[in-house]
């Protein structure tokens, strides 16, 4: 750039000194001088220069609100309309006729900061109460590190509840800070669960009691109150009610109607009495139903394929089997255990009691529609587990498509489907990750299994089902679905669609290095009738800890029991876990078998966050059987601030005293926002523009210009 104004100014004076003897000494002067500021000029702005200025303009400060949204926000004492504290807070920001419309008509600015869990901007109005803890004083620490704003005004809105120990004498205020009380600061009604003994595990023929202690405060004597039990299905299933003042532990037993894992809900109320906080109201707690016995039922047309598969139901360790035997041309039952004869409906009698039917070759025709109709009522309402094996008398061949167990079948059936030529056992391609697999069916070599003698051809697998195995024909690529398995409401169904299924017995064979030294047969039939005896896919990992709710500092110790799906012991199993932090880390558990027992585990650790934890275990048996249980749990710091209901006014004026500021109830607040007046400050605000921008740098350009063509023109240099 200074060359280019040093080669313009020389071009320029060599211009006018040819024409020097036309001009005085001042005119060549003066002609020189205005081409070289003109062109000064413009080289400078292709330069983009900038000037800036300063003015002066009156800002508002900005006030600034502090809402705790801690759980305790979430008590209802405040107001004639009995508001929640948070919905106390939550009508000053959103209601129509809000006291805060008052700064808006003053074009007073405010920002809004929640201080619960942490000190963040408020994002979400109205807001909600669901902060775990409330760390009032440092939050408000790192409310004044975060402020670069000299503020109007500081208001904390808060029931003075808060979760960490620290005092208001332990911070440093920079700036007054104003405290606004929200809620009750007198003792109030109240009455909680205060806990829950229950036994971790019983069996199905035990009632489950329960040992609850009731909590009260205030609750007037004399006042009815009302403990009841509540199923999955949000079902009362006992009440027990008693009279206040409650004395001693009160029992309340249950008989549990299956096994599995049981999940109840305790609560408590008193009647005609209105709670502030009714949170600690209920309870809800798992309790492991188990079965000393497994019921099953077989029954059909003798065959080696049923004496085999009755042979391997006998092996389950706690089975109670029932056999009977369709015999003779007047079609009776012969029972294996009495030596008897039965009709029909006398086999079904006790099918309420059943856990698995296993029906061979069956002949549906014997029962009535109103015995069918028993059998697809007790799998979909009770949780009764079916297995269908095929033969001349089976699926379509059975006619078994007109009758009401058509829904619950896994399979689509055709007439007349039996077909006596042979077929080969296959896998199927699409088969998913499933418990029948995993340990089983991805260890067998199917190829070295005998083909099975016949088969019923079967249509098609239904959309809910889950296909296991197919059968190939021997003289063709026909391949047509064998082994399946379908919920039912409750129950579960499998359905094997051919004969021969007894040759299994006598193979031991392996596709994975793994050698399955049993044999197949026991294998496959305990594996499938243990699955569709069991009600649902996670029963069988049960987690145990003492309570929901622990202290910051606290151990935490975790057991588990794996239990197979016959709620027997799970042979070999192992446990494995992780524990999922507030602040999303995981921590790995190891367990260790507890000694003389069998299938329990234990693992502990201690908690460095206060929060919410999520607990996922995973179970798996020596048959490569694996159920997972998720769980979560609380921690909070050690405090009592979700134990009592009344707010402590006393934090809240000794914060406003140490800073400076001042303590308001919520109604001398709203009274005070509406009349406040706010100071406005002078503050200097810089401006910069472009000096093109400038329309008078155009017209000195213009003038510099005329007025050296001017002085040409009178010179006679044009």
């Amino acid at each position: 750039m200074a060359l280019s104004f040093i080669a313009g100014v020389f071009i320029i004076f060599a211009l006018y000194y040819i024409v020097r003897s036309r001009l005085s000494r001042k005119r060549f002067l003066l002609l020189i001088g205005l081409r070289i500021i003109i062109v000064a000029i413009l080289l400078w702005l292709i330069t983009d220069p900038l000037i800036t200025y300063y003015k002066t303009k009156l800002k508002s400060r900005k006030i600034f609100f502090l809402v705790d949204n801690s759980q305790s926000m979430s008590i209802k004492d405040e107001g004639y309309r009995h508001l929640s504290r948070i919905e106390a807070v939550n009508s000053f920001f959103c209601d129509d006729n809000s006291r805060l419309k008052s700064l808006a008509e003053k074009n007073v600015l405010y920002q809004v900061y929640n201080i619960g869990d942490t000190c963040k901007i408020a994002q979400d109005v109205p807001f909600r109460a669901d902060g775990l803890q409330s760390n009032l004083l440092t939050n408000i620490s790192l409310f004044f590190e975060m402020l670069k704003d000299n503020p109007a005004g500081i208001y904390l809105l808060s029931d003075g509840c808060s979760t960490q120990s620290r005092k208001p004498s332990e911070i440093s205020y920079p700036y007054p800070v104003n405290t606004v009380a929200i809620g009750n600061p007198a003792d109030q009604v109240d009455i909680m669960i205060e806990s829950v003994d229950v036994p971790v595990s019983v069996d199905l023929e035990d009632d489950i009691v329960f040992n609850v202690k009731v909590g009260e405060k205030k609750v007037p004597e004399g006042t009815k109150i009302s403990l009841k039990i509540f199923d999955e299905q949000n079902n009362a299933v006992l009440e027990k009610q008693i009279l206040s003042p409650v004395r001693g532990i009160q029992s309340l037993a249950v008989k549990p109607d299956s096994p599995g894992l049981r999940i109840y809900t305790l609560t408590v109320d008193a009647q005609g009495v209105t709670e502030p906080y009714s949170a600690n109201n209920k309870y809800k707690i798992a309790v492991l139903v188990k079965k000393d016995e497994i019921n099953i039922l077989a029954a059909g047309v003798p065959s080696w394929d049923m004496a085999f598969v009755v042979r391997s139901l006998r092996s389950i360790k706690n089975v109670n089997l029932s056999v009977y035997n369709l015999i003779g041309k007047e079609k009776k039952f012969f029972s294996l255990q009495s030596n008897s004869l039965h009709t029909a409906g006398e086999v079904l009698k006790n099918i309420s009691n059943q856990d698995v039917i296993v029906l061979f070759d069956f002949p549906l025709s014997l029962f009535t529609e109103d015995q069918i109709e028993s059998i697809r009522r007790s799998v979909e309402y009770k949780g009764t587990g079916m297995f269908f094996l095929g033969g001349k008398n089976s699926f379509g061949s059975g006619n078994y498509h007109n009758t009401a167990l058509n829904d619950m079948l896994p399979f689509r059936l055709v007439n007349d489907d039996f077909s006596s030529q042979q077929f080969e056992v296959k896998s199927d391609r699409n088969i998913r990750v499933h418990p029948l697999v995993t340990g089983f069916f991805d260890k067998i070599d199917f190829n070295r299994l005998p083909p099975l003698d016949a088969v019923n051809v079967v249509n098609s697998v239904k959309p809910l089902a889950d296909l296991f195995l197919v059968a190939q024909s021997l003289i063709g690529e026909i391949r047509i679905p064998l082994f399946a398995i379908m919920s039912y409401g409750k129950g579960k169904v499998a359905a094997f669609a051919g004969k021969g299924l007894y040759r299994w017995s006598m193979q031991a064979t392996s596709n994975s290095g793994e050698l399955i030294t049993d044999n197949i047969l026991d294998l496959f039939v305990k594996k499938s009738v243990s699955w569709i005896a069991s009600l649902t896919d996670e029963a069988f990992v049960h987690v145990m800890m003492p309570k929901i709710n622990y202290s910051l500092g606290e151990k935490i110790n975790v057991e588990v029991v794996v239990l197979d799906r016959t709620y027997q012991p799970a042979e070999k199993a192992q446990v494995k876990g992780k524990v999922i932090c507030p602040d999303k880390k995981e921590i790995l558990l190891e367990f260790i078998p507890v000694s003389d027992t069998a299938s329990r585990f234990s693992s502990s650790f201690l908690p460095a966050l206060s929060g919410k934890y999520t607990l996922e275990i995973e179970g798996i048996g020596n048959d490569g059987d694996h159920s997972i249980s998720k769980s979560s749990f609380f921690v909070y710091q050690p405090t009592d601030e979700f134990k009592k209901l009344n707010a402590n006014y006393a934090f809240l004026k000794k914060t406003a005293d140490l800073s400076g500021g001042k303590f308001y109830s919520y109604s001398e607040f709203k009274n005070h926002i509406k009349n406040i007046k706010i100071k406005k400050d002078k503050e200097k605000i810089a401006v910069t523009r472009l000096v093109i921008d400038y329309p008078f740098i155009l017209l000195i350009i213009l003038f510099l210009c005329v007025a050296e063509w001017i002085l040409r023109i009178k010179q006679g240099l044009n």
